[in-house]
């Protein structure tokens, strides 16, 4: 985006995702990203990503010698869940369910990131976005594929008006390529 439109400034803001789709919505931010968990009432929205489900956890843990895990894998484990407001920790609630495992829920939290750093110092384990690790598992967080997949999305979000204009139209464009560079790749 920068190589094709030097002159124009970006500002980045982190907030949740109903706080984007707010935002979005009343004209204050051009574009947003959000995870699936805000509704996209009052903004047009396109999906951006769809990543499956990593397990995450401890080097010392027995799981991970496993190549993949799975929900029966959850029963008797001290979980570190995503909030109930995220689908996808709704999904895996699901699933544990149906496989009958029952873990010890021992924290909860919307960051993704929050869960790797707890990771690394207690025996906990959680199901995370493979967009929200970068960096973890050169730290000593263990990652596993989780099966059944369970997805991970992500959207942009954009006013109808704001999806006219030429720089926002570049700005969308450019997002494929930003994420092919840092080795992303949608599991779609």
């Amino acid at each position: 985006m920068r190589q094709k439109h030097p002159e124009v400034g970006i500002t980045l803001t982190v907030a949740s995702s109903a706080s984007v789709r707010d935002h979005v919505a009343s004209g204050l931010y051009d574009i947003g990203l959000a995870a699936e968990e805000a509704d996209c009432y009052r903004v047009d929205h396109a999906l951006l990503d769809n990543f499956p489900a990593l397990c995450t956890m401890p080097p010392n843990y027995p799981l991970a010698r496993k190549p993949v895990t799975e929900p029966a894998d959850f029963d008797g484990a001290d979980d570190i869940a995503l909030s109930s407001e995220v689908r996808s920790r709704r999904r895996l609630d699901a699933e544990t369910e149906k496989a009958g495992a029952r873990p010890r829920l021992v924290v909860e939290t919307i960051y993704p990131t929050a869960m790797c750093a707890l990771v690394l110092e207690r025996v906990l384990i959680g199901i995370v976005n493979p967009q929200s690790v970068d960096g973890f598992a050169e730290r000593g967080v263990v990652l596993r594929p989780f099966k059944p997949d369970i997805p991970f999305r992500s959207f942009v979000l954009f006013s109808p008006a704001s999806q006219r204009g030429a720089i926002v139209r570049s700005f969308i464009a450019a997002l494929p390529m930003a994420r092919t560079r840092r080795g992303w790749t949608s599991g779609e």
